[in-house]
């Protein structure tokens, strides 16, 4: 699995299909009833933000978040389009549209019966700046408040002809973060692929599929208890203990990103490490978290954690990390958007064994902070407060392992695509991929970063190898070495900022 910045994605060259809501679609959603239908809390945030007319935000109107994907057939233009209706007809996200009025995001949802697509035959050209994939979208792709935040595309479907000996193309399925997360990326392959081979078999309709539930239900439950807050309320204290940590703000990177202000941006991009650990190093490092009465991702929190303490010598780390509010078996098969960030703060002991100890306690003890995230929190203490969220650094950890797909992911070429034009704060995830561990960061693209990412690789990189080699890592027993290695890189420690508790 990668991650990729749509600007940096490999699309085949060639002629090429995109598909969109149809003409017909769209009226029969012009006039489709409110059913009382409102958006989650994050969804709001993505509402809310899509108001704010700053160069920075107009920046990221379109804020996708896609998969791409091969598949190893026969193009078949009819199957493909059923294929990508079917599934948009099976999950109620893709329903319901908002748009501003009196105040407020009212909504229309739309008979699923009456989502239909319209193809549109184009060729891509990465050469041309105008024809290449990211522009042809960029130029299509509906955006907030549109209802139909989606577009499929088949790529290289000129190598999957009638004739073809070998035929494969490229399917590339383009949401807006509105309509989903990263888990329910992995339902679009799954589901696009089982259809298309359905119906390219010759089938009217797919049995058996898993029992989805409703996003709408999710999104009237989510309402409802986050307006049910009050400043008494835990969530609320501990979201407002958190912000004053950081001096009103939410943690940032241990690098410094060069962007001083907070108005301050700059252009976003992507920077990954596929092959960060093999196999066998991400099942030792593992084994060492477990021994220490830790887990997988307490050990990434850790060396995170261990990173601050060697760069601004912190002594607890904070960070926010998404968690999923799926809270049925039902909704892991439902599309949307069901994970927001929680406040995560821990103690930084010199050993990575204490440290991974603290990590898990924390992830446990955080567990009553998910489904308030700090949208609606900060509204109850300010009600003027937009739902918009203060810039802050977030760490993600993805097992891709436990994701319910049948299929190889590697074999597939599976990657996620996303569109970030403007940045101003650093998000990294940590993935557990059938290959080993891939790291990814999403930052601001400014000279300080491209000091600083480096560093923070290697730093992490050290830190799990000594720990891999010696069942743990003790930076007082080797401040010398650990300096001399902080000392050597080029990039600036930023500012620690911390109140107290």
């Amino acid at each position: 699995m990668e991650m990729k910045l749509l600007n940096d994605f490999n699309a085949p060259k060639g002629p090429a299909r995109l598909f969109y809501a149809s003409d017909s679609a769209r009226r029969a959603h012009a006039s489709a009833p409110d059913l009382g239908i409102p958006p989650s809390e994050i969804q709001r945030a993505a509402l809310d933000s899509s108001l704010d007319q700053s160069a920075y935000m107009r920046g990221n109107a379109v804020r996708i978040l896609g998969v791409a994907f091969k598949v190893f057939d026969h193009y078949d233009d009819a199957a493909f389009c059923k294929a990508c209706e079917t599934h948009l007809r099976r999950h109620d996200v893709y329903h319901t549209g908002f748009h501003y009025r009196n105040g407020d995001w009212a909504s229309r949802t739309v008979a699923p019966a009456d989502i239909e697509l319209a193809g549109e035959s184009v060729t891509v050209d990465p050469e041309a700046s105008d024809q290449s994939f990211a522009a042809l979208i960029d130029a299509r792709q509906p955006r907030i408040p549109d209802w139909d935040l989606f577009s499929f595309s088949a790529l290289g479907i000129e190598n999957a002809s009638a004739e073809a000996e070998n035929p494969e193309f490229t399917v590339a399925v383009c949401l807006d973060h509105l309509l989903t997360d990263g888990f329910s990326i992995f339902m679009i392959f799954e589901e696009i692929m089982m259809f298309y081979e359905a119906f390219r078999a010759g089938a009217d309709r797919v049995e058996e599929l898993p029992l989805q539930a409703l996003h709408a239900d999710y999104a009237r439950r989510d309402a409802a208890y986050c307006a049910q807050l009050s400043a008494d309320s835990p969530q609320v204290q501990e979201w407002e203990r958190f912000k004053a940590l950081h001096d009103g703000a939410l943690p940032d990177f241990p690098f410094a990103t060069g962007l001083s202000d907070s108005s301050d941006f700059a252009p976003g991009c992507m920077t990954s490490i596929p092959d960060f650990l093999s196999v066998a190093e991400s099942e030792a490092f593992e084994q060492v978290c477990k021994q220490a009465n830790g887990s997988l991702s307490a050990g990434f929190m850790a060396v995170a954690a261990l990173i601050d303490r060697l760069v601004r010598g912190s002594d607890t780390f904070t960070i926010c990390t998404p968690r999923s509010t799926r809270s049925t078996p039902a909704e892991h098969y439902t599309m949307g958007w069901f994970a927001h960030p929680v406040p995560l703060e821990f103690p930084i002991a010199d050993r990575f064994a204490d440290t991974v100890a603290a990590a898990r306690q924390a992830n446990k003890a955080v567990r009553f902070m998910v489904g308030v995230p700090i949208y609606p929190a900060q509204k109850v203490i300010d009600p003027t407060l937009s739902s918009m969220p203060p810039e802050m650094t977030s760490l993600s950890f993805i097992d891709t392992r436990l994701i319910p797909t049948f299929r190889d992911l590697s074999a597939h070429a599976y990657t996620v695509i996303g569109t970030r034009r403007n940045a101003k704060s650093v998000h990294y995830w940590v993935n557990r991929v059938g290959h080993g561990t891939n790291l990814n960061f999403m930052h601001p693209y400014t000279p300080e970063m491209a000091a600083g990412l480096p560093a923070f690789a290697d730093l992490f990189r050290q830190i799990v190898d000594t720990v891999i080699a010696t069942g743990d890592c003790d930076l007082a027993a080797e401040r010398q070495r650990w300096q001399a290695l902080v000392d050597s890189y080029e990039a600036t420690p930023a500012p620690l900022i911390r109140a107290a508790a």
